[in-house]
């Protein structure tokens, strides 16, 4: 897992290093790499929408199923695998893009709570021996230390404490590096945290809910998460430094307006229109119209099984039947 994070966090540590050089301020540092970070993770979003439109379009169809095949579990699953296959979809299909998403938020995680590794560029021997000097389980909490008492870390090398020295990380008057109370003016940041958090879920669920009207059964559920993690962002916000929960205020602002600009961009009617042209698009590949996979299969087992019960003597009856049939109809009755 290390390794797959160092993929990510490297080059983004790289990019935080070079914003810094040109704002020397790690607050700006921190508004810019998470502008450029989230605009690379836009494309997924779009993806996931896209997604979204295609799985409402289908939902009729699985619905059907689960009305004729719910109470038989194992043949409701295996006709539905059959519908997937029919229709082309993938239902995993939404899940690469949330892994994808899921390993560059961890990667900018990394970046932002380890600014002497990906800003300073101190050795890790260095860091170590910060780290287990100060009694601290992060970066900034041990830089504190480091700032509140050099005297403590006299074995470091001249070059690694100039460099320490000369980091400041307070921005507007406020010390990202320390941990926020009640009683400090940092209580704020995990206020604004919580707050944007809430409005990013609420308009987040909406737009969602619009794109997938089948979202919205989910009910309760999802009204239960939406007020859970803004709460839970609250109290994660007091347990960390302040730059961290800083960076969940912009990077929640940021969703927040991308979510408004693709939900105009990309209204429910075009996606609706692109995930029709998708399936169009399908059909004319395959040179097959598809319909319900249950009822073609369905009627397919009632002819076969129908066919089966008839003796030799009674098919022939039946064709000859159905032959005399399409003669009258082509002829007329002579």
């Amino acid at each position: 897992m290390s390794g797959i994070l160092n993929l990510v966090s490297i080059p983004f540590g790289w990019a935080m290093w070079a914003l810094y050089q040109v704002f020397k301020n790690y607050g700006l540092a921190i508004v810019f790499f998470t502008i450029i970070t989230k605009l690379i993770l836009v494309p997924i979003s779009i993806k996931q929408q896209k997604n979204q439109a295609k799985t409402a379009l289908f939902q009729p169809k699985l619905d059907k199923l689960k009305k004729m095949y719910g109470n038989n579990k194992e043949k409701y699953q295996e006709e539905m695998t059959k519908l997937y296959q029919a229709e082309g979809i993938n239902p995993m299909a939404s899940c690469g893009p949330m892994i994808i998403q899921l390993l560059l938020v961890i990667g900018i995680y990394d970046v932002v709570r380890k600014p002497l590794t990906h800003i300073l560029k101190i050795p890790k021997e260095s860091i170590d021996y910060i780290i287990e000097n100060s009694n601290k389980n992060t970066e900034l909490e041990a830089f504190m230390q480091f700032k509140g008492d050099p005297s403590k870390f006299t074995e470091l090398a001249a070059d690694v404490a100039e460099k320490l020295n000369s980091f400041d990380i307070t921005v507007f008057g406020l010390n990202f590096g320390a941990i926020p109370t009640l009683k400090s003016i940092l209580v704020l940041i995990p206020i604004l945290s919580g707050i944007t958090a809430l409005i990013s879920s609420i308009i987040s669920q909406r737009v969602n809910a619009k794109n997938n009207p089948a979202m919205q059964q989910a009910g309760n559920s999802m009204k239960i998460m939406m007020y859970t993690m803004p709460l839970m962002s609250v109290w994660i916000a007091f347990k960390v430094p302040a730059g961290l929960g800083f960076y969940w205020i912009i990077s929640n602002i940021f969703i927040i307006a991308q979510t408004i600009i693709l939900g105009i961009l990309y209204s429910p009617e075009k996606l609706k229109a692109y995930a029709e042209a998708e399936v169009e698009k399908r059909r004319m590949q395959t040179g097959k119209i598809y319909t319900h996979a249950e009822e073609v299969e369905e009627d397919d087992n009632e002819n076969k099984d129908s066919e089966k019960k008839l003796s030799k003597k009674e098919l022939d009856k039946k064709r000859l039947a159905e032959a005399r049939k399409r003669m009258a109809e082509k002829y007329g009755d002579e």
